[in-house]
This record gives C-alpha cells, sequence and structure tokens, in this order.
C-alpha cells in the first residue's frame, strides 16, 4: 500500500540503492501508484515513497529552497488554521494543503512539528544540514512502519515485505506473535508476524544520527488525563463544534467519497456537511441478497437531501475470483487482512472510481465508549492447537497485564486503535485516501475534558445532529432508532431491528453464548437454506456471509487450503481437529467460522508471504 521505505546506513553501503529497489518494488501493487527514491549517499540516507497518483504525497521529495531538509511523505495531515496562518506569515507563499507544509514546520518548530500532525500521515524527514534523519508515524500507528536494525543499517518501511524483499533472511514466522494472533484477534505490542522485525509504536518520533536512533514520541495520550471536566453543556458544544471542523478539513478542496451508513456516527457526519453534500459523494457497502438496513437508511438520507446514492455490492465476480482477492489481501496487507475482509480491497476499489479519498465514521463507537473494549483474551480451544504449542497460548494472556487499570479512553487511543482496529482499514489504504474525522487532533483531546459524571456517545451525536441538521432525525438509524411517529411506534421498530440483528448474526457469526451458533448451523443446513428460507433473512443486516458461503460456493477453496497436508503440517495445528473443523462446517453440523478465520490467516501469511512470494 501507499507508503515510505528506507535504510539509514550507519557508513558507506554500495548495496543499498538496490536493496531500496527491491523495497519500493515490493509495494507497487496497483497501475495508479506513484513511486520516487532519494538517496543520499554523503550520510546514508537511501530513502524512497510509493503515492496513490495525484495524492497529498504524490510528488518528488519536497524541501525547502537550499535543499537541506528533504520529506518524503505517506498519507495526509491537516494542520489547523492557526498553524497555517503561521506558515504564511512573513515568507513567500507556501502551499498549506500539500505535504511540503510539513517540510516548513520542520524550518520553523524543529522537530516539534510533528505534535501537530494532524490525520493519517507518516514520513522521513531528512536534514542534512544538522546530519538527522527523523522518522515519524501518526498518533495512532494506522499507518504503520516496520523496521529491523543491524550491523549494516536501520531498516525501516510501510510494509514488512519491503524489509523482506531487501533482507530475505527475515522470512521467518514469529510464533509469539502467531500465538498472540490466536488469542487476541492481533499483536498486542510492537511486534509483527515476522520474526527480528519491529512495529514503530504510535505517535513516535525517532532521529537518526551519527549511526545512533534517539527513540522518542510526539503524542501520548495519557498527558490528557487528569484536565478539569467541563460541565456538560460546555463539553457538548465544544465536542460539536471541533467535529464540525474536523469535517470542514477533511471535504475541502477535492472530491470525497463517505462511506454512509445507518449509523449515528456517518450521520453525523452527513450533518455536518453543506446541504447538497458539495464535493461529497455518499456510497454504501452492500451484498447479493438485497438492500440491508445500512443501505435503506442511507439511501433515503440521500434522497432527502436530493443528492444520488451509490451501493456498492461483494457481488458473483467476487466470489468466483474469491481465492485471487484472499491472496491479495494478505499480501498487500503483511497478513492483516484475513480470509473475512477479503471483499474490502474489492469493494473499495470501487469506491475509487467514484472518488480517490474516503471519508467514514470509523472509531467513533470506540472513542465515544459506544462498543465494548475488543483487546482482550479469548483463548481458542485447546483442541486447535498442536499440545507443544499450547504453553504459548496460555502464556499469551499475560500480555495486556501492564495495562490492566489504564484509562479506558487512553486504552482504546495506545492499545486496541493501534493493535486491534487497525487491521480492518489495511485493505481501504491500498485503495483510497482515507480520513477519519473521530480521529481529529482536537475531539480527541476535547474527549479528555467530559464532565465528571461522563456522558452518553449516543446522546451526544444526537444532540449535535438536532443542532447543526435536525431533519436527519427523521430517517431511521439501521438499529431501529430516531424516526417519526409514536413512541410505541418507535420502540417497536428498535425491537425489531434487534430481533433481525440477532436472527441473522446466528447464522452470520459464530458468537452466541453456549454454542448456540452451531444449533443455528445445523437449522440453516437442515431446514432454512433447502427451503430457501434462508433468504429471507440474509441481508437484512450484514453484507458479508462467510459462514455460508463456506458452506457453500467458498466450500472447495477451503477443503484446498485447509486440509492440504502443508497446512496440516504446520507446528500450531491439531490436524485431526482441523480437519474436523472444515468437514463439521461445510456439512452444517457446526459453524466453525471463528477458527476457520484464524487457521487460514496464518495460513495465508505463510504461502504470500514467507514463500509463495519469495
Amino acid at each position: 500500500m501507499p507508503g515510505i521505505a528506507g535504510i539509514l546506513a550507519a557508513g558507506s553501503h554500495p548495496g543499498a540503492p538496490q536493496q531500496l529497489e527491491s523495497m519500493l518494488q515490493s509495494m507497487m501493487h496497483e497501475p495508479f501508484y506513484t513511486r520516487q527514491s532519494h538517496l543520499d549517499t554523503e550520510h546514508g540516507w537511501y530513502t524512497g515513497r510509493v503515492s496513490i497518483a495525484g495524492s497529498y504525497s504524490d510528488r518528488a521529495p519536497v524541501s525547502n529552497p537550499g535543499g537541506r531538509v528533504v520529506l518524503l511523505a505517506a498519507g495526509e495531515c491537516f494542520l489547523d488554521s492557526a498553524t497555517k496562518s503561521a506558515l504564511r506569515n512573513g515568507g513567500p507563499p507556501i502551499d498549506t494543503a500539500g505535504a511540503s507544509s510539513l517540510a516548513h514546520l520542520y524550518e520553523k518548530e524543529g522537530v516539534g512539528f510533528a505534535a501537530k500532525i494532524n490525520g493519517l500521515c507518516s514520513g522521513i524527514l531528512l536534514d542534512s544540514s544538522r546530519g538527522k534523519a527523523v522518522l515519524f508515524n501518526d498518533r495512532f500507528g494506522l499507518q504503520r512502519i516496520y523496521w529491523h536494525e543491524n550491523a549494516s543499517g536501520f531498516y525501516f518501511a510501510s510494509e514488512a515485505k519491503a524489509l523482506l524483499a531487501a533482507l530475505p533472511h527475515l522470512r521467518e514466522a514469529n510464533v509469539k506473535s502467531i500465538a498472540e494472533y490466536l488469542c487476541f484477534d492481533c499483536i498486542v505490542d510492537e511486534k509483527s508476524f515476522f520474526k527480528d522485525v519491529q512495529v514503530l509504536p504510535a505517535g513516535s518520533l525517532w532521529v537518526h544520527a551519527n549511526g545512533h536512533m534517539e527513540r522518542g514520541l510526539h503524542f501520548d495520550a495519557s498527558k490528557f488525563e487528569g484536565q478539569s471536566p467541563l460541565d456538560e453543556e460546555e463539553f457538548s458544544g465544544r465536542l460539536s463544534a471541533a467535529f464540525q471542523e474536523a469535517i470542514l478539513r477533511r471535504t475541502a478542496g477535492v472530491p470525497v467519497g463517505l462511506a454512509l451508513t445507518g449509523g449515528l456516527d456517518t450521520r453525523l457526519i452527513a450533518a455536518c456537511l453543506p446541504r447538497g453534500f458539495h464535493n461529497v459523494t455518499p456510497y454504501t457497502f452492500g451484498g447479493i441478497y438485497g438492500d440491508s438496513a445500512d443501505v435503506l437508511a442511507a439511501r433515503k438520507i440521500c434522497k432527502g437531501f436530493g443528492v444520488p446514492h451509490h451501493t456498492l455490492r461483494i457481488d458473483s465476480a467476487f466470489l468466483a475470483h474469491y481465492r485471487s482477492h484472499a491472496a491479495r489481501a494478505t499480501y498487500v496487507t503483511d497478513g492483516l487482512a484475513d480470509a473475512m475482509s477479503a471483499d474490502s480491497m474489492y469493494l473499495n476499489g470501487r469506491a475509487r472510481e467514484l472518488a480517490s479519498v474516503k471519508i467514514t465514521g470509523a472509531f467513533g463507537s470506540q472513542v465515544l465508549g459506544r462498543v465494548k473494549r475488543s483487546l482482550r483474551y479469548r483463548l481458542p480451544s485447546r483442541r486447535l492447537v498442536a499440545e507443544e504449542f499450547l504453553p504459548l497460548l496460555e502464556g499469551a494472556a499475560e500480555g495486556l497485564t501492564p495495562w490492566r487499570g489504564e484509562h479506558a479512553l487512553t486504552f482504546c487511543l495506545k492499545r486496541e486503535i493501534p493493535a486491534y482496529w487497525s487491521r480492518f482499514i489495511g485493505c481501504e489504504l491500498s485503495q483510497v485516501s482515507l480520513r477519519l474525522p473521530f480521529l481529529d487532533n482536537d475531539f480527541v483531546e476535547l474527549l479528555y475534558r467530559a464532565p465528571s459524571g461522563g456522558y452518553d456517545g449516543s446522546q451526544f451525536e444526537i444532540a449535535a445532529i438536532t443542532r447543526l441538521k435536525g431533519e436527519l432525525l427523521a430517517f431511521r438509524t439501521n438499529k431501529g432508532a430516531l424516526g417519526s411517529g409514536p413512541l410505541f411506534v418507535k420502540a417497536a421498530f428498535k425491537k425489531a431491528a434487534r430481533v433481525r440483528t440477532l436472527v441473522e448474526g446466528a447464522l452470520v457469526w459464530d458468537s452466541l453464548p453456549h454454542s448456540l451458533h452451531h444449533v443455528a448451523a445445523r437449522m440453516d443446513a437442515s431446514v432454512l437454506t433447502p427451503l430457501r428460507l434462508n433468504k429471507l433473512i440474509l441481508g437484512s443486516e450484514y453484507f458479508r456471509h462467510y459462514s455460508h458461503w463456506f458452506r457453500n460456493e467458498l466450500a472447495p477453496f477451503l477443503k484446498e487450503v485447509i486440509l492440504d497436508p502443508v497446512t496440516l503440517a504446520r507446528p500450531y495445528w491439531n490436524p485431526v481437529y482441523v480437519t474436523s473443523l472444515v468437514s463439521d462446517h461445510v456439512s452444517g453440523r457446526r459453524n466453525n467460522m471463528g477458527e476457520i478465520r484464524k487457521v487460514l490467516a496464518i495460513e495465508g501469511i505463510h504461502r504470500e508471504l514467507l514463500s509463495h512470494r519469495g
């Protein structure tokens, strides 16, 4: 996906230019990507970047007039108006909307410039006059940077596979990371799936000079704890204003696609837009079984405002070529995208045809405290893994011990988003420039000043929508909330939506208590599917139906990959149990998607990153 790569050599490194070439080439996944290199052999800096054509960072390395400061960046940065004004004051004209603004900000403020980065932005800044190379990423680690250090120098890249391309000896699985993934659905610290390849911590500012790397942070969420709380009215008003400003920053200047759903998060975004959605194209992802509650709600909102709405669907073409989509998603995201999120790259590729920039409500529910903590220990069935691998899984339970008792919002920002939630956006970042207003600096910092008695995130969003564009409350959400009519009618819609979600969720997911999802699977296979009654349920809430597909259209893929002797011989698995997972799921006796997903994810990493592409 778009990003940066480079080698900061400890001295003369004749092989570095060719290694850099290999790194950049491994990141060129799309015809609309561009690439650029910058070599400074005097200082031992061999750097480059890959960008989406026409994006914020899609330019030759930007530099100051004397060429002493050079910046290669990835992603986007939305500086606040005060910072922009200060940059324009008393000097030549500056493009404050482009990456060059960060180079100028560094000239004015030194390494302190990184504290003002707002958005998904990472980069390497080279200051030849001071002999410093400054490596940084965004506050929440969503623009990942992988690194490895050896006697030849410090290697870094936005994609782990770039390091594997330059240093093939790194193609070795990190078994501790695999154990953590099986227990947490992610890796809980700065490790990667690859031995001796690390991940830069969120909010990092690392300065390389004289062969030494000074490692620091430009952002630490915990420093905002302990501020004096605001009263409810002031908090709500200021938070609403901060969010509206965040939307204006992210929708100005270029056409933007809005991933509109039926929920409150994207409805708040819509409330902040001009009435005609100027420069904004709304779309919603849909499935093959009809229109979900998200699609129906988004379509009504757009109709109410007189703007076109687009439904982008998973279709039979996706399922027909699922094997290649899954392999590609694993490869491009370094294994972060698993078998049940392969559709994200497909759908976001279609979204790019509408707009190359995408704004979403992602992480809204997380930072507003509307969802339960997701980063927690879930030991899979002991029968899944080989007996000798089990101690690693049991030891993984200690991964969260140092963070127990941490402030809830700080835990979300420092732990959950970088480790757990970041895995969901890799496919998006490979196709579009992603803008996330719920992670805007000012908005997030204000959340630490919530009223002492706490606040309700949903009520805040409803109140903000009421102030900004109250007519949006007339459209029911995908959960049956809001809308017009008497209270008993609203309550009925809400209950119906809850039942709809529960019933379809029982067929799609494997998270029902007391293993009831296995009962639902047997009912689906023996009654609903033969009578085609499941078509009355599927698609009402969800557009992904991998549990159903792996029992039907994708069953040959499932059998071929998991029942392959190479897969069963991996040191992690109990082959007898893994074999039964497939047969039980395909026959409809059980819904084993949770375990199947994890086996497919680990096998994909081995095939696409550790061996197949070597």
